[in-house]
């Protein structure tokens, strides 16, 4: 009888696959547009991928294909605010109840196939050494923030993501308001298709996501897409690629009675926006392909 071992690379890689997708065993009570999906890797990265890899080390065959698979089967979640340290390994020390971050992240970036962007679009994106906001800053407007205004510093950091993730194939842009993820969708409305005259906040917000988008467009990637929302494996992914950003935006969350080919919900709905292709890539100097000492990737 044949032996699991006895099977082509393709076909152990193909079987790794599965074992090797992220699952979340607890879910919030209450279901969320904002809950991460199983293959969605927003934390921990080292510690999930040690308990993948577990069954694997006894084969050192197996081990290699499924560490390789880990990176092919799941999406890793980064902060456009600092790329650098949302890459890093996140190391729990319960003596102190710290979270400690090592290792040098810019290996691991350059290895990365799939990544999601976090981009906040809201008014409490600022300042950039804090990209989440609690809730006690909820609706503040940093003005003395000049680049919180411009986009600079988003269109500067992606620049950046293409030149450290080498290996990228596809990206997913989750655009962030941070209003909807702390107290829920209401009461503001960013489609043009209304019927009414959107108000300051709202029309300040569509702009900075029509901004994100065309600033999406010009990434080197295969395939792109954006959604108000993590990434999704089982919502309607609508082809965009020949819309402008504004009209993209009015399909991701205009009301399913006009939309007839997209999901019934906003957050039924990802779309796939045009990209400069993998051709537009410059190529950068190798480095080592390490994740640093000690790490699970060597």
């Amino acid at each position: 009888m044949p032996a699991l071992l006895d099977l082509s690379d393709e076909l152990l890689a193909y079987i790794c696959g599965y074992a090797m997708v992220c699952e979340y065993l607890s879910r919030p009570a209450s279901s969320s547009a904002f809950t991460y999906p199983n293959g969605v890797v927003a934390d921990h990265l080292s510690r999930k991928l040690r308990a993948l890899l577990r069954p694997m080390r006894s084969c050192p065959k197996l081990y290699r294909i499924a560490r390789h698979e880990f990176l092919e089967s799941n999406i890793v979640v980064l902060n456009l605010s600092d790329l650098r340290m949302s890459a890093c390994r996140l190391e729990h020390q319960p003596q102190n109840s710290q979270l400690l971050y090592t290792g040098n992240p810019d290996p691991l970036l350059a290895q990365l196939v799939h990544i999601e962007l976090v981009v906040s679009v809201s008014d409490m994106r600022a300042p950039f050494s804090q990209p989440f906001a609690n809730r006690s800053e909820s609706g503040v407007l940093w003005k003395s923030h000049e680049d919180v205004l411009s986009l600079h510093k988003e269109a500067t950091n992606l620049r950046e993501m293409s030149r450290l993730c080498r290996s990228l194939r596809s990206l997913h842009i989750f655009l962030k308001i941070d209003e909807w993820s702390l107290y829920g969708k209401s009461g503001m409305d960013l489609t043009s298709t209304s019927g009414r005259e959107m108000t300051d906040v709202e029309t300040r917000y569509r702009r900075h996501a029509e901004a994100i988008i065309e600033m999406a467009s010009k990434v080197p990637v295969k395939a792109a897409t954006v959604s108000f929302y993590h990434w999704k494996g089982d919502v309607v992914d609508l082809d965009l690629r020949e819309k402008k950003p504004g009209e993209v935006i009015d399909v991701l969350l205009g009301t399913a009675s006009t939309l007839p080919k997209a999901g019934y919900h906003w957050h039924d709905r990802i779309a796939r926006i045009k990209t400069a292709g993998i051709a537009a890539r410059v190529e950068e100097p190798k480095v080592k392909m390490s994740w640093g000492a000690s790490d699970d990737l060597q």
